[in-house]
């Protein structure tokens, strides 16, 4: 899997242009943290529920991202449940970090900083099209 301070980075990117955008912190579902790790068979069948509350979908792309079923899966059940092909953001990172790291956050992994502004800067112009100055909820 992807180093985890690189995908920590990439979100941290996406949070900081969030708020700058909707004036708060970003409301999310996070699959390792809301799916137990250590029963997935049995947490599994909940994955339709959570995605269907969501009104887009963050997708933290490393190099190992398309190969691992799970991700597709998530992805697949995302548009199955009425997500829309275009509430999906994809933001990809560079490894850069060696696995096990103690290198700070903020020095830590690279994406397309343009990539998060663009992203955020989008949706905060499809709400205030759709007349909604805040979405209730707005990522995985």
């Amino acid at each position: 899997h992807d180093p985890p301070l690189d995908k920590w980075n990439a979100l941290q990117e996406w949070r900081e242009a969030f708020k700058a955008a909707f004036r708060r912190e970003p409301k999310i579902f996070l699959d390792k943290a809301c799916i137990d790790q250590s029963a997935i068979e049995q947490s599994l069948p909940c994955l339709p529920v959570f995605l269907a509350g969501c009104n887009s979908f963050l997708a933290l792309k490393g190099p190992s991202y398309l190969g691992r079923i799970w991700c597709v899966v998530e992805l697949y059940v995302f548009l199955e449940m009425g997500g829309a092909p275009s509430s999906i953001t994809l933001i990809e990172f560079e490894n850069t970090t060696a696995a096990g790291s103690t290198m700070p956050s903020s020095a830590a992994g690279t994406i397309n900083s343009t990539s998060a502004a663009a992203a955020v800067a989008e949706a905060a112009a499809a709400a205030a099209r759709a007349g909604d100055a805040l979405p209730p909820r707005d990522a995985v």
